[in-house]
C-alpha cells in the first residue's frame, strides 16, 4: 500500500502517474495506492489524506454502545456502572484518542451514551454529570472525565515534543519539519 504524504498537487501527480503506469519513481509497482479521503488502518490508527475523522471513530463508538447495552441487564449498582464505564468507555477510546485525537462531536456522543447508561436512559439525570465526575473525596463518584483525560493525553504529547536531546522522539523532528513547511506555505 502506498500512502503519499505531500502537498495535494504532488499527490495528484503520483495518483495519476500510478493509475496510468502502475509505477512511481522507485516505489514498488503493482501495489494499491491510497486515494485522498481513503482512511487506512496502520497499527490501530486511521491515517490518510483528507480523511473523515468522525468516520474513523464509528467502530469504537459502536463498540462502546453495544458493550454498555450488554451491561444494562444485570442491573449494576451506580458504583458498578462507574467501574464498567471506566473499563469499557475509557479502555475502548484511550488508544485511538492517543494516536489520533478525539473529535469534539465524538466526545459529545460518547458522553451521551455514558450518561444514558449511568441513568438508565432517563431524559433528565437526577444530578449533574459534573458532580458524578467529581472525585469521591469531594462527594462525587469519580467517574471518567473524558474531557480531562483527552487534555492529559494532549499534554503528554506536548511533553514528549518539547523533550530535547538524544532521547527526543523521532516524530518530533518530523513535526518540526512539517511546522516549517506549513509556516512557509508549502505544506
Amino acid at each position: 500500500l502506498l500512502l503519499p504524504f505531500c502537498i495535494p498537487l504532488y499527490r495528484r501527480e503520483v495518483a495519476t502517474t500510478y493509475a496510468q503506469t502502475g509505477a512511481w519513481k522507485k516505489y514498488p509497482t503493482g501495489v494499491k495506492l491510497a486515494k485522498d479521503g481513503e482512511a487506512v488502518r496502520v497499527l490501530g490508527a486511521w491515517i490518510g489524506n483528507d480523511i473523515d475523522h468522525l468516520a474513523t471513530w464509528a467502530t469504537a463508538v459502536n463498540k462502546v454502545s453495544v458493550t454498555l447495552d450488554k451491561w444494562k441487564y444485570p442491573k449494576p449498582t451506580l458504583d458498578g456502572k462507574r467501574h464498567i464505564i471506566q473499563m469499557f468507555v475509557g479502555g475502548i477510546t484511550q488508544f485511538l484518542t492517543d494516536v489520533q485525537k478525539m473529535p469534539e462531536a465524538i466526545l459529545k456522543r460518547l458522553e451521551k451514551i455514558t450518561q444514558n447508561f449511568l441513568w438508565d436512559d432517563k431524559n433528565s439525570p437526577p444530578v449533574s454529570m459534573n458532580w458524578v465526575r467529581a472525585p469521591k473525596e469531594k462527594g462525587g463518584l469519580g467517574l471518567l472525565d473524558m474531557t480531562a483525560r483527552n487534555k492529559a493525553i494532549d499534554l503528554m504529547w506536548l511533553k514528549a515534543y518539547l523533550k530535547f536531546g538524544p532521547s527526543r522522539p523521532w516524530w518530533a523532528f518530523v513535526a518540526d519539519d512539517l511546522f516549517v513547511l506549513s509556516a512557509k506555505g508549502t505544506g
